[in-house]
C-alpha cells in the first residue's frame, strides 16, 4: 500500500510545480519551422495587430539572453501563424509528432501571461485572444482581453514615460517597467497599449458591457505612422481624445470642439461649477503642444483607432442611453445628441488628409495597394454612420410619427454607407493575397451593412441589391482565409470561425423574414454577433437536480405567504400546506 502510494507521488507532478510540468510539455518546433511561422506571422497576421517590430523582434530572437523572454510570443504565433505556412509538410509532420501542440502551445501562453507582467506576455495574450475571436470562441477571448485592460494600467503603457503633466501627485503609482532603451520600443509598448484598446473597444461594441479602459486611465500618444516605426525614424504624435463617460447621459453635449477652444470652454465650466480642471479637460487639451504637431506622423493604424472610438460612442453615447420617449425634452435631447454625432463623423470624414481619403494608398494609377488598417478605418466608419442613423430610419412604431422627416434622409444614409462598405470590401478582397486574413472588426462591419439592407428590403417589401450578395460572398471569403489551406488548426474545432458564424446569422434571418416580421431595433445585432462568437443565452443545465428544476417551476407561479412565518403558500392551483413542499437533499 505504501509502496504504490509513493510510486504515484512520483508519477503526479508536485504541487509546487504543477504549472511546469504543463508547460513542459509545450514543445517548440525545430527552427526550421520556426522561422517559417515567424515569416507567416509577419506577411499575414502583422498588418492587422502591429504589436511586434520586426526586426527588433528577431535580433532578440538571436540574443541567448533575450530569447527567453521571447519564448511566450513564439508559442502565440505559432498558434495563430501555424495555418498559414506555406510548406505544409513541415507544418504536417510537426503536429504528426505533437497532435495537440496548439493547445499546449495555447494553455502555455495563458499561464505565462498570468504568472507575470511584462510586455511580452502581453503581446502573447493579445494574439491569442485574436484568434479565439477569429475562431469563434469569445467565451475564451473575452476573459483574456479583461486581463489585458488591466495589465496595461499596471505596466503603465496607459500613459506617457516622463512626459510633463500639470501638477505632480503626493504618491506616485508604482512603474513595474524599466524606460525604453530606444524610440522603437517605446513606440512598439505604445501600440501593444493600442491594439488592448481595440480589444476592449471591439468586446464592449458588440457586448454592451462596460468599456474597461475609460478616459480616466488613458493619456497616451496616438501610434505613429507605419513607415517611421519600421525605419526606426522617431517623431511626435498627438495625443487621443477619449471622451468623458460622465458625458454618457443624453442630454449634456458632446459636440467637438478643436484642444485650444475645449480649453476655453473647459476653463469657463470649471469657474460655473467650481470643479477642477482635471474633471473636464481631455488628455488632448492637457497637452497644449498637441497644437504644434504635425499630423502627418500618424498613419492608417492610428485613424483606425479613431474611427473604433467614434463606433463605440455611438453604441455608447447613443443606442444605450435610456430615453423616455414621452417626454418632449427628452426626446428633444436625444435628438440633438443623435445631430452631435452624425455631425463629428462627417467631419471625421471630411478632414481626413488626402493621402488617407481613399484606402488604395497606391500612388500609381495602374496598381492598387489596400491598406488594411485603412480599409477597416473607412468601413468602420460607415458602420458608425449605419448604427447612428438605423434609429432614425427604421424607428420604433411608438416613435415613427415625430421622425417622418428625418426618417428618409437617415434611410438613404444607411444603405449608402452599406454599399460604400460592399464596393470598399470587394475590391480590398480582390487586391489583397488570399493567404492574407481579414480581423474580426471586419467580418463584423460588413455583417452591419448586410443586415442593414436586409432589414430595409423587408420593410420596405424591396428587392435585395446585388450589394446584397457581395458581402455574403465577401463572409464566405473571410471565413475561408481565416480556416486557410488547413481547416484542421483550430483551438477549437466545435465552433464556426467568427464570418461563417455571421454567414450562417444572415442566412438564418433571410430564411425567417418570410415568414415573420424582421426586427428593427438597432441593437439587435447583440444576439446575433454573439451567436456568432458562439455565446449562447443562457439556459437551463440539463445535469441539474430534479428538485432544483421543480423549485424553479414552483417561483414562476405567484408565491404569496399566508401569514408571517409562511406556513402556507398560494399559487394557481390553490392553498397547500407547507410540509407539501420537497426539501432540498442533503449535502452530507
Amino acid at each position: 500500500m505504501a509502496a504504490s502510494y509513493q510510486a504515484s507521488r512520483k508519477r503526479r507532478c508536485p504541487e509546487p510545480d504543477r504549472r511546469e510540468c504543463s508547460t513542459s510539455a509545450a514543445q517548440l518546433p525545430p527552427d526550421k519551422l520556426v522561422n517559417v511561422i515567424l515569416d507567416a506571422y509577419f506577411s499575414v497576421v502583422h498588418p492587422f495587430i502591429p504589436i511586434i517590430h520586426e526586426m527588433l523582434f528577431r535580433s532578440r530572437l538571436r540574443d541567448p539572453t533575450e530569447r527567453p523572454k521571447l519564448i511566450v510570443v513564439v508559442h502565440a504565433m505559432m498558434v495563430c501563424a501555424l495555418r498559414y505556412v506555406a510548406n505544409e509538410r513541415l507544418s504536417r509532420e510537426w503536429l504528426e509528432q505533437y497532435p495537440d501542440a496548439l493547445k499546449r502551445s495555447r494553455e502555455f501562453v495563458v499561464l505565462s501571461g498570468m504568472d507575470g507582467l511584462s510586455v511580452e506576455n502581453l503581446q502573447a495574450l493579445i494574439i491569442v485572444a485574436f484568434v479565439h475571436i477569429g475562431d469563434g470562441d469569445a467565451s475564451k477571448a473575452w476573459p483574456i482581453i479583461g486581463t489585458l485592460s488591466r495589465a496595461v494600467v499596471y505596466l503603465g503603457l496607459h500613459c506617457e514615460p516622463e512626459e510633463d503633466q500639470p501638477g505632480e501627485p503626493y504618491l506616485k503609482p508604482l512603474r513595474c517597467l524599466t524606460s525604453a532603451r530606444v524610440w522603437t520600443e517605446a513606440e512598439e509598448r505604445r501600440r501593444v497599449f493600442w491594439n488592448v484598446f481595440l480589444l476592449d473597444r471591439f468586446c464592449s461594441t458588440v457586448t454592451g458591457w462596460n468599456m474597461s479602459l475609460s478616459s480616466e486611465d488613458i493619456q497616451v500618444r496616438l501610434p505613429s505612422d507605419g513607415l517611421y516605426w519600421v525605419k526606426e525614424e522617431p517623431v511626435v504624435t498627438p495625443f487621443f481624445n477619449i471622451w468623458d463617460t460622465s458625458m454618457y447621459k443624453i442630454g449634456k453635449s458632446v459636440s467637438f470642439l478643436p484642444s485650444h477652444l475645449s480649453c476655453l470652454a473647459d476653463r469657463d465650466k470649471e469657474v460655473a461649477t467650481a470643479a477642477t480642471t482635471s474633471e473636464h479637460v481631455s488628455p488632448v487639451a492637457q497637452a497644449p503642444e498637441t497644437r504644434n504637431v504635425d499630423v502627418s506622423t500618424i498613419g492608417s493604424f492610428a485613424y483606425c483607432v479613431e474611427a473604433t472610438e467614434s463606433l463605440n460612442r455611438v453604441v455608447k453615447f447613443f443606442l444605450q442611453r435610456p430615453v423616455n420617449f414621452d417626454s418632449r425634452q427628452e426626446f428633444s435631447a436625444w435628438l440633438t445628441r443623435f445631430k452631435e454625432l452624425d455631425l463629428q463623423l462627417i467631419h471625421w470624414k471630411m478632414f481626413l488628409p488626402r493621402r488617407w481619403k481613399d484606402s488604395n494608398i497606391s500612388k500609381e494609377p495602374a496598381f492598387v495597394h489596400m491598406d488594411p488598417n485603412l480599409t477597416l478605418a473607412h468601413i468602420t466608419h460607415n458602420t458608425s454612420m449605419i448604427l447612428l442613423h438605423q434609429s432614425i430610419a427604421y424607428p420604433k412604431t411608438y416613435i415613427l410619427d415625430k421622425l417622418k422627416l428625418a426618417s428618409t434622409a437617415s434611410v438613404e444614409t444607411c444603405q449608402l454607407a452599406a454599399s460604400e462598405t460592399a464596393n470598399i470590401v470587394q475590391k480590398y478582397l480582390q487586391y489583397t493575397p488570399f493567404v492574407g486574413l481579414v480581423n474580426p472588426p471586419f467580418a463584423f462591419c460588413t455583417f452591419i451593412s448586410a443586415r442593414v439592407m436586409l432589414v430595409h428590403s423587408h420593410i420596405h417589401r424591396a428587392e435585395l441589391p446585388s450589394a446584397y450578395d457581395v458581402l455574403l460572398s465577401s463572409l464566405q471569403q473571410m471565413s475561408a482565409r481565416w480556416e486557410s489551406m488547413s481547416p484542421g488548426l483550430k483551438l477549437s474545432s466545435e465552433t464556426k470561425n467568427f464570418a461563417e458564424g455571421l454567414l450562417f446569422q444572415l442566412q438564418n434571418l433571410q430564411e425567417n423574414a418570410a415568414s415573420a416580421p424582421l426586427t428593427t431595433d438597432p441593437l439587435e445585432y447583440f444576439t446575433e454577433v454573439n451567436l456568432a462568437l458562439g455565446m449562447r443565452p443562457p439556459t437551463v443545465n440539463p445535469g441539474e437536480s430534479q428538485w432544483l428544476q421543480e423549485r424553479r417551476a414552483q417561483q414562476r407561479h405567484s408565491i404569496i405567504p399566508v401569514n408571517g412565518r409562511g406556513s402556507h403558500y398560494i399559487n394557481n392551483s390553490g392553498l397547500r400546506p407547507a410540509a407539501d413542499q420537497r426539501s432540498p437533499p442533503s449535502n452530507t
